[in-house]
């Protein structure tokens, strides 16, 4: 199977980004790394001031489910830094919370030679009750997507120009690393606002820096969208399965997560779910 992921995002950072002119300034990080063979990783961080760190419950980021990350805190300059990292070796077999990522063959090159091109979609659930018009399928409305007019009125520019400057310098980062080089990187379409992708390490990575400003003047709740394509090399999982999807956690990986040992496996937790006694 070709390597895909999913998960969700931390319910903190939602509350955060919808209440952030009381929440101080931020910096959300997700990093993907398809680059080794049978040897991916997730990587998710928030660093904020240490003071406003304790206005919330922060304790782990609680995206990563499965397979169970490795969390990091530490204190630097006076900001509270947590991190999160998930290895697996299909991108399948990796379980968080609010987030999507999806590969996809789209390309075997000239007569089945050189390079494959694949496609690379995340979607980031920013609140519950996204607008469905926000799932769309790259190729087709992603790329018709223009922003819309800046408003007309002197105070809501005003008012966009004022969070501009006290936000600056803080962003909501998605990036990828890619077993090849990038060929298209799609702009991400937020309102009125557009943010470029940053093309990096000789076309093997691709980052979208969307500043916090952008999301609270577009009062940001739908699904963020971020599409690339690339060529090189991945690994199936199985003979001629094109593409692969991560998931959300069911009940059996969020039990595994808390560190629940079903020796059974997922048969026995679903019998001791169902209320079903094992014969002795």
């Amino acid at each position: 199977m070709r390597l895909s992921i999913t998960g969700r995002v931390l319910p903190l950072v939602c509350c955060l980004l919808l209440g952030l002119s009381s929440a101080g300034c931020f910096d959300y990080e997700m990093e993907l790394d398809l680059t080794q063979p049978r040897q991916g990783a997730v990587t998710v961080q928030l660093a904020l001031p240490e003071q406003e760190a304790a206005k919330y419950p922060v304790g782990s980021l609680d995206t990563l489910v499965w397979p169970i990350p490795q969390r990091q805190r530490q204190v630097v300059d006076g900001r509270l830094i947590i991190k999160e990292r998930s290895k697996f070796a299909f991108l399948d077999d990796l379980a968080a919370r609010r987030v999507i990522f999806e590969v996809k063959e789209i390309g075997t090159g000239l007569l089945g030679r050189g390079n494959y091109t694949y496609r690379a979609t995340v979607r980031l659930e920013m609140a519950e009750g996204d607008l469905p018009d926000r799932q769309v399928i790259p190729g087709s409305e992603l790329e018709k997507r223009t922003p819309q007019a800046m408003p007309d009125d002197p105070a809501l520019q005003r008012a966009r120009n004022l969070r501009s400057r006290s936000l600056a310098g803080h962003y909501l980062t998605m990036a990828i690393k890619f077993p090849g080089h990038v060929d298209v990187a799609r702009p991400l379409v937020l309102g009125s606002s557009e943010v470029q992708a940053q093309i990096e390490q000789n076309g093997s990575r691709v980052a979208w820096k969307v500043p916090l400003a952008v999301l609270l003047n577009e009062n940001v709740r739908d699904t963020l969208v971020f599409s690339a394509d690339f060529k090189g090399h991945l690994e199936f999982k199985a003979y001629e399965q094109k593409w692969g999807r991560s998931h959300y956690p069911d009940a059996f990986e969020e039990a595994l997560g808390r560190g629940e040992n079903f020796p059974g496996g997922r048969a026995q937790f679903m019998r001791q779910r169902m209320g079903v006694v094992p014969h002795r």
